[in-house]
């Protein structure tokens, strides 16, 4: 009977900075390395081969100590290299930024989740909901606070609730009208 072989792992060239990005092809390479029986003395060497662009000019700089070192140790520098170290405080600060602004709940909640991901350590899950709430639109969180808790409500729940309020509204309830940015755009090219 045949084995299935492991998908390859894609390259990472170096371009993102993101650290979900670096994180994800780290990932997929130990487990390609895991499933693939690499010898630990060659993983260092086979994950390179997934290097491209800046990815690889950064190995060849670096080779002769990667090489010499340890997969874990290849890992660590490559993130090191690849991550920003503030990563996390300019995440966090996105996080607290976000509001939903004239995005619909849905697209709010895809950008506020993709935030709170990135930084699970400084966001629990009741300071989560909280700022959720805190970020919707006026209309839609003053119906959320103002209805009794609901006991045990999950964050899919909240989510829920959210967005069958927001189908009450009217469409475009968040954008402001053609007369309203008229206004807007004259009020800001006025001298002052």
């Amino acid at each position: 009977m045949a084995t299935a072989k492991p998908m390859k792992p894609i390259e990472y060239d170096g371009k993102s900075r993101d650290a979900r990005i670096v994180d994800a092809w780290l990932i997929r390479m130990t487990t390609y390395l895991t499933l693939t029986n690499t010898a630990d003395e060659r993983k260092v060497e086979l994950a390179s081969s997934y290097l491209a662009g800046d990815a690889f000019d950064w190995f060849i700089d670096n080779q002769t100590t990667l090489v010499a070192g340890t997969f874990d140790a290849f890992k660590t520098s490559l993130h090191d290299r690849f991550v920003p170290q503030n990563y996390k405080s300019v995440t966090y600060s996105q996080y607290k930024g976000l509001t939903q602004g004239n995005l619909s709940v849905s697209e709010y909640f895809i950008k506020f989740k993709a935030l709170a991901d990135q930084i699970p350590d400084l966001v629990p899950p009741a300071t989560r909901d909280l700022e959720f709430v805190t970020g919707l639109y006026p209309e839609i969180k003053k119906f959320i606070v103002s209805q009794p808790p609901v006991a045990k409500e999950t964050w899919t729940d909240l989510v829920g609730r959210a967005l069958r309020i927001e189908e009450t509204l009217s469409p475009g309830y968040n954008r402001p009208t053609p007369a309203a940015q008229r206004f807007y755009i004259r009020y800001l090219q006025k001298p002052r």
